[in-house]
C-alpha cells in the first residue's frame, strides 16, 4: 500500500488518509490511534499506518500541512500628496509571506517619494494577493513674500494691493476678504495668508496715510489716440520737484489682458495693442510708483482707475 506523496493543503480544516487495505486477515494501526483503513488528518505533522498480519508488517508515512492563501492585502485610497512627504506602504498581512513591489524589492514596507502606481504582490505556496495605489505629488513651492513691510502713502489716496500673479488655491485676508486685488482705505496693519495644498503662508503689511502738501498726482481720464498730437497718449504726471525713483504703469482691456506696460514715467500709452490701435472702450489703469519728495521724504503710490478712449 501507499499513502502518496507528502501533501500541502490549502484552504482545507482536513484530508481523508485512505490505506487502501481492504483485505480480511490484515489488521491497521494509525499513529493516531486509528484502526480503520481511512482516517481524517486536520492537523499538521507526520502520519503513519502500519499494517500486518502474521507473518508480515508494512509500515508507511505522509507528511501534512495545512496553509490558507494570502488574506487580502490593502494599500488604502489612492491619494494626492505634498512633494515633501515620503509616504510609508504598508502591506504585511502576516510573517508567513513573500513580499514583493512594482520593482522588485522584497519588503512588506516601501518609502514612496515620486509620482506612479506601487503594486505589491505577498504570496506563499497557496496563493497571492495584490493591490495598488497611485500616488500624486505635487509640486508645490511656499509662496514668497510679495508685499512690503511699510505703505506709506498721501492721505485721500487709496492703497492698491494686486496679488493676481501669486500662484496660491486661496488668498485670506485678516478681515476675511479673499480679493487678490483690492484698494485700501484705512489705514492700519493687514495680513494676507497664501493658501495651498501643502503650505499655509501667512504675510504682515502696515498702511500708514500721510498729508503730502498740495503737490498731487495727476492721471488723466479720457484720451484721443487720433495721431492729431493733442491728448495722443495716456501718462501718469508727476510734480516737477519729486523725484521719480521706480515706476510701473499697466493697463487692462475689460476681458483682463494686459494690452500695455511701461516702467518709464514718459513713457505713455498711445492706444494700440500687438501693433492695432483699438476701438474706443474704457480700460483699467494700475499704476505704483516710488518717489522722492521735496521734502526728501521716500513715498509710495499706488494708483488705480478707468481711462477711456474717445475717438
Amino acid at each position: 500500500f501507499n499513502l502518496g506523496d507528502n501533501l500541502l493543503i490549502c484552504n482545507e480544516e482536513s484530508i481523508e488518509l485512505n490505506s487502501g487495505i481492504t483485505q480480511e486477515g490484515i489488521s491497521v494501526s494509525w499513529n493516531t490511534g486509528d484502526v480503520l483503513p481511512t482516517i481524517i488528518a486536520d492537523q499538521d505533522g507526520l502520519y503513519w499506518v502500519e499494517a500486518s498480519n502474521e507473518c508480515y508488517v508494512f509500515v508507511d508515512s505522509i507528511e501534512i500541512e495545512f496553509d490558507t492563501s494570502p488574506i487580502e492585502v490593502d494599500l488604502g485610497q489612492d491619494d494626492t500628496v505634498c512633494s515633501s512627504e515620503t509616504i510609508l506602504l504598508d502591506g504585511f498581512i502576516g510573517d508567513d509571506y513573500m513580499y514583493e513591489w512594482q520593482d522588485g524589492l522584497e519588503n512588506s514596507i516601501y518609502n514612496a517619494t515620486e509620482s506612479g502606481d506601487y503594486i505589491i504582490s505577498v504570496s506563499n505556496e497557496c496563493g497571492v494577493s495584490t493591490d495598488s495605489i497611485s500616488l500624486i505629488f505635487l509640486n508645490q513651492e511656499e509662496v514668497e513674500n510679495p508685499l512690503d513691510s511699510f505703505y506709506t502713502i498721501c492721505e485721500g489716496t487709496p492703497l492698491l494691493i494686486d496679488l493676481v500673479n501669486i500662484v496660491a488655491e486661496d488668498i485670506l485676508w485678516n478681515d476675511g476678504s479673499k480679493d487678490s486685488i483690492r484698494e485700501l482705505n484705512n489705514p492700519g496693519i493687514y495680513s494676507i495668508t497664501f493658501i495651498n495644498s501643502c503650505f499655509e503662508n501667512t504675510f504682515e503689511f502696515i498702511f500708514e496715510q500721510q498729508n503730502c502738501g498740495d503737490a498731487t498726482i495727476y492721471v488723466p481720464n479720457i484720451f484721443t489716440p487720433n495721431f492729431d498730437n493733442n491728448n495722443d497718449v495716456f501718462n501718469v504726471f508727476f510734480p516737477s520737484e519729486w523725484e521719480i525713483n521706480e515706476f510701473e504703469l499697466q493697463i487692462y482691456n475689460r476681458w483682463g489682458e494686459r494690452v500695455f506696460v511701461s516702467t518709464e514715467n514718459d513713457v505713455g500709452w498711445d492706444g494700440t495693442w500687438k501693433g492695432k490701435t483699438l476701438n474706443p472702450a474704457v480700460f483699467v489703469y494700475i499704476m505704483e510708483a516710488t518717489v522722492e519728495l521735496d521734502t526728501g521724504e521716500i513715498q509710495s503710490f499706488s494708483l488705480t482707475g478707468d481711462i477711456t478712449i474717445v475717438k
